[in-house]
């Protein structure tokens, strides 16, 4: 499974492969809940993420099996930005921008579900090589 998922992001030119842990899940809820709950194991996180966003974000977090995570709306962050999960869409969803993340020094889980050749022109889709991705089977196959 390991090799197949490699071999699909060559063929995709889409992320970067080399020096990463591949981690699979029956979905985003699962995988989200999994890399909050890892994020925040040292300690008390706040998590975010940049409006417009996916609404699931929310309770996801609220939900990730972990009493270190708070979902926090922007005005009540912390000043400390190691102790804030971002989770950065990009691009976004429901727009297809390719918005920056809203802090430079968070913890990030990218979500990079929309980063495939179908969902953008190939061109717009340069290699990702974030720290922790977040990627769907369902996009790539187009399904909603």
């Amino acid at each position: 499974l390991e090799k197949a998922i490699v071999d699909l992001h060559r063929v995709a030119k889409n992320a970067k492969t080399d020096g990463y842990h591949i981690v699979t899940g029956m979905g985003a809820h699962q995988i989200l809940s999994a890399a909050i709950h890892a994020l925040s194991n040292d300690g008390p996180k706040a998590v975010y993420a940049q409006k417009p966003c996916w609404a699931r974000f929310a309770p996801i977090a609220r939900s990730a099996n972990t009493l270190n995570a708070t979902w926090t709306e922007a005005d009540a962050l912390p000043s400390d930005m190691r102790a804030v999960v971002e989770i950065h869409t990009t691009p976004n969803n429901p727009d297809n921008k390719l918005i920056p993340a809203a802090f430079d020094n968070s913890l990030k889980i990218t979500d990079r579900v929309y980063h495939w050749p179908n969902q953008k022109l190939p061109a717009d889709v340069p290699y990702a090589d974030d720290d922790l991705m977040v990627f769907s089977m369902s996009k790539l196959t187009s399904h909603p």
